[in-house]
């Protein structure tokens, strides 16, 4: 059939996707929370009557929204969970707006971020605009609804009245917050179970992030309700909070790999303490370069390991990651600590290295890019000191060896 060709390069395509490599429920939920945000969307769509007046404003919002994104860019993008006060245009269009402009507003930034800032996974994305969309619209729906009961109407009003509408909005802002980092953070327990909820959720810079989020936005939305052209006096303070929380959270996660891979770091150059690079004048608080030279320690003690790697070790850990279900670069990491664990066992039990090393077995050159791999070799630290399947292969590996006769 002419068509077949097609649809198995279709079919070839959509099973690639890194989508298939999460856990069952994880996949699960990803696909639910996009399939409702699409469900929502289309239906507010359709129940929606678009006007002149609400769609200038949130067209409005929209472009500050991505000037914000577009000015801060080069500030870079954090790997992992962050904050992004960029963030704050989308109250606004939450309680000046139908629902169905919450909706919409986190898509326009997510797929310019993804273009313009920091390409990962398109199911992360998506899966993170439906959330923000699905939270937003929440977070609509409730003020409109308590709007009239408390005796506020389409404005503002001053004084007392003025008190209660910002305390309303300010409040559908933090319903918004515990519903999207719900839902966010499930996704990233799942993905790296390794994940430490409460810093996440509850650490300096997270409540930080969510405090200048909220306010700003309630400040936007208090602007805006009564002249639309008023949100952009609070793009400069935006953008230049943009780029400091970029900066320190870049700075914060830099300090924090650093440490976290003392204990790979320490386990490798205990047995080879050449491969310790000597101390450059002026770099003690160069968190970047400091970083950089770790992950090269890393590396050079890992590849003086090859002539004492097993194929084994490999095979052995592929097979038990592929049976426990972990996500691809799960497994990456714990065959690869399991590589790395019994090479040093052979290596302390005095075992000759081989003549000719063979393939890496999925031991990764170095990059360029030192945030990607730092976050590759903190899942091998992490795999190195709690996974179980590395325990047993590596106790396994360290049994003597039965001969077997003929």
């Amino acid at each position: 059939m002419p068509g077949e060709p097609v649809l198995e390069s279709v079919r070839r395509s959509v099973s690639r996707w890194p989508l298939w490599e999460l856990p069952r429920w994880l996949q699960a939920l990803v696909a639910g929370v996009v399939a409702v945000y699409c469900a929502a969307a289309c239906a507010a769509l359709a129940l929606t009557r678009v006007q002149a007046g609400q769609l200038r404003l949130f067209v409005l919002l929209v472009l500050c929204s991505a000037a914000a994104v577009e000015l801060t860019r080069r500030a870079a993008e954090p790997s992992g969970l962050y904050r992004d006060v960029s963030a704050v245009w989308d109250l606004p269009a939450a309680v000046l707006l139908p629902p169905v402009y919450a909706l919409l507003a986190p898509v326009p930034r997510m797929a310019l971020t993804q273009v313009r800032v920091r390409r990962t996974v398109f199911h992360r994305r998506a899966y993170t605009a439906a959330a923000t969309g699905l939270a937003y619209a929440a977070a609509s729906l409730a003020f409109h609804a308590a709007a009239p009961g408390l005796g506020l109407g389409t404005g503002t009003g001053t004084g007392r009245h003025a008190l209660l509408w910002m305390l309303l909005v300010a409040g559908c802002g933090i319903l918004k917050l515990v519903l999207n980092d719900g839902l966010v953070l499930t996704a990233v327990k799942g993905s790296a179970p390794g994940t430490r909820l409460l810093r996440e959720a509850a650490g300096p810079e997270a409540v930080f992030g969510s405090v200048a989020e909220l306010l700003l936005g309630t400040l936007a939305a208090f602007a805006a309700a009564h002249a639309a052209l008023a949100v952009l006096c609070a793009l400069p303070l935006v953008i230049s909070l943009q780029r400091a929380l970029r900066r320190a959270q870049l700075l914060a996660g830099t300090w924090a790999a650093w440490f976290r891979l003392r204990h790979l770091w320490a386990l490798l150059l205990d047995g080879s303490p050449d491969f310790r690079l000597p101390p450059q004048p002026g770099t003690r608080l160069a968190a970047r370069y400091r970083l950089h030279r770790r992950v090269v320690e890393i590396r050079d003690a890992q590849l003086a390991l090859r002539p004492f790697q097993e194929g084994r070790a490999a095979a052995e850990a592929a097979d038990a990651a592929r049976l426990a279900g972990l996500p691809q670069d799960e497994r990456d990491a714990v065959i690869e600590a399991a590589m790395i664990v019994s090479a040093l066992g052979a290596r302390r039990n005095g075992a000759a290295p081989a003549s000719q090393t063979g393939a890496a077995h999925g031991l990764p050159e170095l990059g360029n890019d030192l945030e990607s791999e730092a976050d590759r070799l903190l899942r091998v630290s992490r795999a190195v000191r709690y996974s179980p399947i590395v325990r047993q292969t590596a106790g396994v590996l360290g049994q003597p060896r039965r001969e077997t006769g003929r």
